[in-house]
């Protein structure tokens, strides 16, 4: 019974763990500059990578906060591997829509040290603000 108890109590606080340390956060005022699938290895950058540059409201102070370089996300290829965030990043950006990105630092999604990576796009109906 003990064992059991203790085996449960460790897996919790092993899960609450990994996520205690990793920065999330959703956002809608940037503005998509470009995003581009990386070809080959450059650097510390691996094929297939997305990497995904904005621009901030000279009004935002939110970059501040980022514990990772808030103008480049880049994200694995594993997770984008049917290239639905980009396709829905590329429409925002044509398409002048609003949309919601949400990025982690998370250590298991990391493609470049120093940079968070995209888990999430969402696009909605309303004009994006500017």
């Amino acid at each position: 019974m003990n064992v059991c108890r203790n085996s449960f109590v460790l897996l919790a606080l092993a899960a609450s763990a990994a996520s205690a340390f990793a920065f999330e956060t959703s956002f809608a005022e940037i503005e998509i500059v470009s995003v581009a699938i990386i070809g080959g290895r450059i650097g510390q950058h691996q094929p297939g990578n997305m990497e995904v540059r904005v621009k901030w409201p000279s009004s935002s102070t939110r970059q501040l906060t980022f514990p990772c370089d808030a103008l480049h996300f880049t994200t694995l290829r594993s997770a984008d591997p049917d290239r639905a965030m980009m396709n829905l990043l590329v429409k925002a950006q044509q398409d002048n829509k609003g949309y919601t990105v949400t990025i982690s630092d998370a250590p298991s999604l990391t493609a470049h040290p120093g940079r968070c990576s995209i888990v999430a796009v969402s696009l909605f109906s309303a004009p994006r603000l500017r």
